[in-house]
C-alpha cells in the first residue's frame, strides 16, 4: 500500500569517501520529484551517514523508495536503505550545509526553474556545422531530444528536451564532462523552448526515446548494428582500425563481441569514449544506424571474443590455465549476419544467413578480468589493468573537426 507521507528515511550502507551536504542529496533526488526540505544527520558510523529528505508530494517520496530498493543512489552511486520517515514535515530552523529549506532558499535561485532546456557552455574554440549533431549524438542518451541550437561565438549550445525528466537525466550524467579537451559546464536555462529558427546552427530532430539505456559516461561503449563486415573480417583489428580512422575519431584499446555485430569498445580514458559516442552514434551505415551507449563495464565474452590487436601485450594472453575464473555460464550461439548492398535494414533480422566461417569459437562464457582487478572508472581516470600500462596506437591530429586545435 503506497505511503501518505513525503518524507524519506535514507541510511548509507557503504562507507562513503567524502562529506556529503543536503546540495549533494538534492542533485542525487531531484528526478523523483520537488524537494522541500533536506536535514542530514549524525550516524553511529560517521562514513556512513542518515539523512531527511521531505519532498512535495507524497507519489515523488515512493518513487525515490522503490527506486533505491534495486538501484544506488543516483549520481553518488552508494548503496542506500530507503524508507518512510516517521516525520511528515521537517523544520530547518537555521540553514547550513547539513540542513536545508529549499522553498525559502532554492538550490539554483529564484530566477533558474528547471526548464526542458539545457543550456551548455565552454563549448571547444573551433565549431563547424557538424557540432549540433555531435551533440546530438551524445545528449540524446538521455533523453528525447527536440532542438539543438549552437552560439558558436559564444560558445555556448541550447538543447531543449521533450520532458523535464530527460532535462535532469542529462544534467546529472554530462555536467563536468570533457568533450574535445573542453570541459563542458551544464546549467539549467531560463527559457523552456529553444525559439530559434531552422538553420546551419540549429537543428530540429524528432524526439525518439533512447534506444539504449545509458550511464553517465566512461570508458565502455555498448555498441549494437556494427557493420558485419567488420566483425567478420580476417583481420578484425585492422577493419576497426580503419573504421575509425575514416571517422577520425580515437581508436579503442580493446573490443569485447558478443554478437558479429554488438559489444562493447573499451576506450583508453573516458574522453576518447565520448568523442566516439558523439561521432559515430547514429552513423548510418549501409542502411543501419549504428547505436552506442555508456556502460559501466564490459560484458562477460569467452577470451577468443576479445580482440586487442592495437594495444600492448594484454594480460589475457599471459593468464596460465590454473588461473582462477568466475564460473562458467551457457550461451546462446548467433549467426553472423551477412548483408548485401541491395538488402534493406527492414529486412535484416528477417533473412539471417547462416555460415560455418564464424569468426568466434561458441565456448562456454567466462570473465576474461576475473584475474586482473580493473581500477575504478569515472571522467579523471583511465582504462587500464594493474598488470599492463595500455597505451592506444599513435596517431597524428587531424584538422577534419578543429576540436584538437
Amino acid at each position: 500500500m503506497p505511503n501518505s507521507n513525503p518524507t524519506v528515511f535514507i541510511a548509507f550502507q557503504q562507507p562513503i569517501k567524502k562529506a556529503i551536504v543536503c546540495n549533494d542529496l538534492y542533485d542525487s533526488v531531484i528526478r523523483f520529484g520537488k524537494i522541500q526540505r533536506i536535514i542530514c544527520m549524525n550516524s553511529p558510523r560517521p562514513d556512513m551517514p542518515h539523512s531527511l529528505i521531505e519532498f512535495e508530494s507524497p507519489e515523488s517520496s515512493n518513487k525515490c523508495i522503490e527506486y533505491l530498493k534495486t538501484n544506488p543512489l543516483p549520481i553518488l552511486n552508494y548503496k542506500c536503505r530507503a524508507e518512510v520517515s516517521n516525520a511528515e514535515t521537517l523544520n530547518v530552523k537555521t540553514e547550513s550545509p547539513q540542513a536545508h529549506d529549499y522553498t525559502i532558499s532554492p538550490r539554483f535561485g529564484h530566477e533558474t526553474p528547471i526548464t526542458r532546456v539545457l543550456l551548455v557552455n565552454e563549448l571547444p574554440r573551433y565549431l563547424t556545422p557538424q557540432s549540433p549533431f555531435h551533440f546530438y549524438n551524445l545528449f540524446s542518451l538521455y533523453g528525447s531530444i527536440i532542438k539543438v541550437n549552437v552560439l558558436s561565438e559564444k560558445r555556448t549550445a541550447m538543447i531543449e528536451y521533450a520532458s523535464i525528466e530527460d532535462t535532469i537525466n542529462a544534467y546529472q550524467n554530462l555536467s563536468d564532462v570533457k568533450f574535445f579537451d573542453s570541459r563542458l559546464i551544464v546549467k539549467y536555462s531560463k527559457h523552456d523552448s529553444v525559439a530559434a529558427p531552422p538553420g546551419i546552427w540549429c537543428k530540429h530532430f524528432q524526439p525518439l526515446k533512447p534506444l539504449l539505456p545509458s550511464v553517465a559516461p566512461s570508458v565502455f561503449v555498448k555498441f549494437i548494428q556494427l557493420h558485419p563486415i567488420i566483425a567478420c573480417s580476417p583481420n578484425t583489428p585492422m577493419a576497426l582500425c580503419h573504421y575509425f580512422d575514416h571517422y577520425f575519431v580515437p581508436r579503442p584499446v580493446d573490443v569485447f563481441f558478443d554478437s558479429p555485430t554488438s559489444g562493447v569498445f573499451a576506450f583508453k580514458t573516458t574522453q576518447d569514449a565520448v568523442i566516439c559516442v558523439s561521432v559515430l552514434n547514429h552513423k548510418n551505415e549501409n542502411g543501419i544506424p549504428l547505436k552506442l551507449a555508456f556502460v559501466s563495464e564490459p560484458p562477460q565474452v569467452s577470451p577468443s571474443n576479445i580482440k586487442y590487436g592495437y594495444s600492448q601485450s594484454h594480460p589475457m594472453s599471459r593468464m596460465s590455465t590454473n588461473q582462477p575464473i568466475l564460473p562458467s555460464q551457457s550461451t546462446t550461439s548467433f549467426p553472423p549476419i551477412l548483408l548485401s548492398q541491395s538488402v534493406p535494414s527492414q529486412t535484416l533480422q528477417s533473412q539471417p544467413l547462416s555460415s560455418p566461417s564464424l569468426p568466434f569459437q561458441q565456448s562456454q562464457l567466462t570473465n576474461p578480468y576475473s584475474s586482473y582487478k580493473l581500477e575504478p572508472q569515472n571522467n579523471n581516470q583511465t582504462y587500464s589493468l594493474n598488470e599492463t600500462q595500455t597505451t592506444k596506437p599513435n596517431k597524428p591530429l587531424t584538422p577534419y573537426y578543429n576540436y584538437s586545435q
